[in-house]
């Protein structure tokens, strides 16, 4: 059998005076290649050559990078320079999603993609956790590991193989209230939700950590992207025999 697709979205990147590009990082693309899978970069492009590269794709990966734009997911935002997002990005993330959900198609959603999976679903997101949630441990930083909890007999927990996992943590943004249709499945101790995912079984997963920085004998490693390249390959699209 054909090994499954998994689009990895990528992420436009400007400087002035410098030409556009889209980028990722090759930690996504390695560990989807070390599971088995092929993967597919999705280019920030509109309709229909978006449509066209979803098609060819039997998952989703959805990175980390650049904020959510709050006026994604609220009607008349204040201005705020703790936020570093791009438009674009933020409506083919959407579109994308929007796609996924109603297809069943697996996704699996990483840190900056678990926000954009939350405000698909009509979510939406603490800003900064420090200055606004407060009463939070350190979620932002190279350095920064904390513990979390996994939700017994959630998805998650299946491919963890526990209810507790020390992760790394490098966001400032976080989920406020949860969108349609999804459930929390992972917190830390001070009550951020980490993981969180579709209430009726599907595998449409985010993560709050980076699991393609993790060491593979780790819960909540590259097992999960493991994990989203087996529930592709199940969910596969028939495609026409090679010539």
């Amino acid at each position: 059998m054909n090994a499954p697709v998994i689009g990895v979205l990528l992420r436009p990147w400007a400087r002035e005076g410098k030409p556009r590009r889209v980028m990722q990082d090759r930690a996504y693309f390695d560990v989807v290649v070390g599971a088995g899978a092929i993967a597919l970069p999705v280019p920030v492009v509109a309709e229909p050559a978006l449509r066209g590269v979803y098609d060819l794709c039997d998952g989703l990966l959805l990175p980390g990078g650049k904020d959510v734009d709050p006026g994604s997911y609220e009607v008349d935002p204040a201005p705020d320079d703790t936020i570093d997002s791009h438009a674009e990005l933020d409506g083919v993330e959407g579109t994308l999603l929007g796609w996924a959900w109603h297809d069943r198609l697996p996704v699996l959603g990483i840190c900056r993609g678990l926000h954009a999976m939350n405000v698909a679903r009509g979510g939406t997101l603490w800003h900064d956790l420090e200055r606004d949630r407060g009463g939070v441990s350190p979620h932002n930083g190279a350095q920064v590991r904390h513990e979390v909890e996994v939700a017994a007999g959630s998805v998650l927990a299946g491919i963890t193989g526990c209810l507790r996992a020390t992760v790394n943590s490098r966001h400032h943004q976080g989920v406020r209230e949860m969108g349609a249709g999804l459930r929390v499945v992972a917190t830390c101790r001070d009550g951020v939700v980490e993981g969180m995912e579709a209430d009726d079984g599907r595998f449409h997963l985010g993560v709050q950590w980076h699991p393609e920085d993790m060491a593979p004998d780790l819960p909540g490693g590259p097992g999960l992207v493991a994990a989203l390249v087996a529930a592709a390959h199940r969910a596969a699209r028939p495609r026409p025999a090679s010539a």
